[in-house]
């Protein structure tokens, strides 16, 4: 008989500390979005040996008070922590077992890499399609050639009707200068005839 009342006490003594657990408090959940807003985000590229960028994110100022999980489920608890950047979300959590929940959750957008950058007709092109930064995720490549040379007859276009502006503002300059001429040395006649008399 005397066992069962022990291990009854027992029962009782172990499940006390989940009927302590308090609540988190606000002026609690408060500091932590303090701190949770205080861990930055930043991200840096390494060109591989085929021209690809392969980015990185650096997580900094974790505290013990928090850590961070991607979405692939990795913790990262340091104070500062690079990741490769397959993950771009990221949830900042309490280490507090009274405020275990999500803190803050941080999106991290990465510049798209243009895939067609490396294309024969991108070298020596100066055309935005042509930016290694430019994005062309809804291309295909026929329609990213067709694209560049669209761009290309659009620019061709602008440059002779440039070139034909230039033809004639050079004329209009002539026709103005030479009338200038004329009128100044028909001026100096005019002033020597008049001096002789």
């Amino acid at each position: 008989m005397k066992f069962k009342y022990l291990l009854f006490f027992i029962v009782c003594l172990s499940l006390m500390p989940l009927a302590a657990c308090a609540e988190c408090s606000d002026s609690r959940k408060a500091e932590l979005n303090k701190i949770a807003s205080n861990v930055k985000f930043s991200y840096y590229y390494q060109l591989n040996e085929d021209g690809v960028p392969k980015f990185n994110i650096v997580i900094s100022n974790i505290t013990s008070d928090i850590y961070v999980v991607d979405n692939y489920g990795n913790q990262y608890r340091n104070f500062e922590n690079v990741v490769t950047a397959d993950s771009t979300e990221f949830q900042i959590y309490s280490n507090d077992i009274n405020c275990n929940e999500i803190i803050l959750t941080r999106n991290i957008t990465l510049p798209s890499y243009n895939k067609f950058s490396k294309l024969e007709e991108c070298k020596d092109n100066s055309s935005k399609l042509c930016n290694i930064w430019y994005d062309t995720d809804y291309y295909y490549e026929n329609d990213f050639i067709n694209e560049l040379k669209k761009e290309k007859k659009v620019k061709q276009n602008y440059v002779v009707k440039d070139d034909i502006q230039k033809k004639d503002n050079t004329i209009i300059f002539l026709v103005v200068g030479f009338t200038f001429f004329v009128l100044v040395v028909l001026a100096l006649i005019v002033l020597l005839i008049k001096k002789k008399r």
